[in-house]
């Protein structure tokens, strides 16, 4: 009886200890995933939020995006859209956010592929938007396949190039 207790309790150690590792020493690919969670949260907002929280939330979004990033994304219904540069990041945010009440942006199925020299990584995954916004700004889209790159500066994962994955139009 004794010799059970001990082996259920070495197995509960050994997975707390793996647990823990996971959390005190994430991996590269944990680190990229957690920089793009983190994106979608800072990217959100409620019809509450007032002018400094969305100037704090617009300053962080960008701050995730390389000096020299370039943006293309084509959304059935609104057009496509191209940025280039930290600062059009910026300010394009800012501006929409005077037509957006409400943002709900979540990503999913998150798949990571490091390169070699973990410094720069591709990621491709799907994101879900829910807006509530005004006249013809009226929802966001359902979902869409983005692919991302995304090179490591300074110890911080910052987006390089943004851009929708084609899908079939009607």
């Amino acid at each position: 009886m004794k010799a059970l207790y001990g082996g259920c309790a070495g197995v509960l150690f050994l997975g707390l200890g793996i647990w823990k590792r996971d959390v005190l020493f994430p991996t590269e690919t944990t680190r990229v995933r957690n920089a793009l969670v983190q994106l979608a949260s800072d990217a959100s907002f409620g019809p509450s939020e007032g002018n400094i929280g969305a100037v704090r939330r617009v300053s962080a979004v960008a701050d995730r995006f390389a000096a020299d990033s370039s943006i293309d994304v084509d959304i059935l219904g609104s057009g496509s859209f191209q940025l280039t540069g930290r600062d059009e990041v910026q300010q394009r945010l800012m501006a929409a956010r005077r037509f957006v009440r409400k943002l709900v942006l979540q990503f999913h199925d998150i798949v990571v592929d490091l390169g070699a020299d973990e410094t720069t990584a591709s990621v491709h995954l799907t994101a879900t938007a829910d807006a509530v916004g005004e006249g013809k700004y009226q929802g966001g889209f359902d979902a869409l396949e983005f692919e991302l790159a995304l090179r490591k500066v300074e110890g911080r994962w910052q987006i390089e190039r943004l851009r929708t994955v084609p899908t079939l139009k009607q």
